[in-house]
């Protein structure tokens, strides 16, 4: 994934674009991700959103 700046609106966009066109959401959806729940992959931490995507 590389480095960026995940508290960057812009990069923080750019990031879920990434995972979403991956297929990762639809996976954390399949599997029961709700609004809130905290997300890591890799060294990266978020709380999920549906709001970004």
């Amino acid at each position: 994934m590389g480095r960026f700046n995940i508290y960057d609106d812009d990069a923080l966009h750019y990031f879920y674009r990434i995972i979403k066109n991956q297929g990762i959401i639809d996976e954390l959806r399949r599997k029961g991700i709700k609004e809130g729940d905290t997300v890591l992959i890799g060294q990266v931490e978020f709380q999920y959103t549906d709001e970004i995507i």
